[in-house]
């Protein structure tokens, strides 16, 4: 009989990485699980961009219209262009709820593999400013879910800066588009004495009315940036 594949390893690392897939539940590889992300080869494949053509301000999906989408004719934006990666409702959702609310912190790698994929096409020389999150919302979770992204890109050599202060504020997914709009316009503001790149790549989880994203845009733009590009990863 032979021996089996790394005997004295295995005990050890199955306490740390990653068993079964987030989306579909099935037992990773041994080759997966090593990549300590907590996806199958299968769901990682199936797991494609949204279709284009897309709108080019908010990167929405859009079928027989040339330019802007109708949202964003009737609601322009602060921002210059967004790119969202995934479609929420689908196995991008999944992913997000497990690393928002499961603790699956290891997410964290893919989804700036993915994101600074798109960022290094589209916007490569541009500095990296994540969406700051609720105070109250980190010190119940005990982490900030976009700022563990952004390290990611980091050690992928992109450079982030952090000139946005949140101000506290009501959670946007409970409030109507004009209260959130009114709400988001309220959370964000420069840092004191922060200093804004001229040309930036806004960074959140999910896209949904794009009232964070042109919040955040003012301030950066009010700060002194030229461009602001946003990208997520999913829009709701």
């Amino acid at each position: 009989m032979s021996a089996p594949l790394f005997p004295s390893v295995m005990p050890g690392l199955s306490l740390f990485l990653p068993r079964t897939c987030v989306i579909c539940s099935a037992p990773l590889s041994l080759a997966g699980a090593l990549r300590s992300v907590p996806l199958c080869e299968a769901c990682d494949r199936e797991l494609v961009g949204l279709p284009a053509p897309r709108c080019p301000l908010c990167g929405r999906p859009i079928a027989g219209l040339a330019g802007p989408c109708l949202d964003c004719r009737r609601w322009p934006h602060a921002f210059d262009e967004a790119f969202p990666l995934f479609d929420f409702h689908g196995g991008a959702g999944i992913l997000i709820a497990a690393f928002k609310f499961g603790g699956r912190r290891s997410l964290a790698s893919w989804f700036a593999l993915r994101l600074g994929a798109a960022i290094s096409e589209r916007w490569p020389d541009r500095v990296i400013v994540p969406v700051p999150p609720r105070k109250a919302v980190v010190a119940e979770r005990g982490w900030d879910h976009v700022a563990l992204v952004a390290k990611g890109l980091r050690t992928m050599g992109f450079r982030i800066a952090n000139p946005l202060c949140r101000a506290p504020s009501l959670q946007q997914k409970h409030l109507g588009l004009a209260e959130r709009r009114s709400n988001a316009a309220r959370a964000y503001a420069l840092a004191p004495g922060a200093k804004v790149p001229a040309e930036i790549v806004l960074l959140d989880d999910v896209f949904t009315s794009g009232s964070t994203a042109d919040a955040c845009s003012r301030a950066l733009k009010g700060g002194g940036a030229r461009a602001v590009a946003f990208v997520a990863i999913a829009a709701d």
